[in-house]
């Protein structure tokens, strides 16, 4: 004995409610899983790379000259703790390959990984993170000529 539903076989059936199914789920825009994936963007910095390049986070590159720039504020900031004794801020401070590898890794590979994730995403196009850089612009602008007057 044949299954029947409504009249037509079972076989008939189940194909026409699939085949209803897959384009229900093929013209509905709001399912991720149907979208093909975008490729994710990799930005790098718009600045020309100077120096020797000692890491690569996708097409945004490190190099040892900024390290150095990042460590030697991390070390000058440890100077000015008052919250630090002598001997707190000596074994904090960052002071052989090691611990600069450790701080490449923990900090700034950490912050380009960050960064390109923060511009896949358009957040430097968002109105309160673009008044912030441009504050922040603004800032560094002034401080520079400030400086560069001070020395006449």
């Amino acid at each position: 004995m044949s299954r029947s539903v409504f009249g037509i076989s079972y076989e008939i059936f189940l194909f026409f409610v699939l085949g209803f199914l897959f384009f229900v789920l093929a013209g509905c825009e709001k399912l991720d899983f149907l979208k093909p994936r975008k490729e994710t963007k990799v930005t790098a910095l718009p600045v020309a790379v100077k120096g020797m390049v000692i890491a690569k986070v996708n097409n945004l590159p490190v190099t040892l000259e900024e390290l150095n720039m990042y460590v030697d504020m991390y070390n000058a900031s440890l100077d000015l703790r008052q919250d630090l004794t002598v001997e707190q801020k000596t074994e904090a401070k960052i002071d052989n390959r090691e611990k600069k590898i450790d701080y490449l890794k923990s900090r700034l590979i950490r912050q380009a990984v960050f960064y390109q994730a923060a511009v896949d995403r358009g957040l430097e196009r968002k109105e309160e993170i673009a008044e912030i850089l441009q504050r922040n612009k603004i800032d560094l602008l002034a401080a520079a000529i400030e400086r560069c007057s001070n020395l006449f």
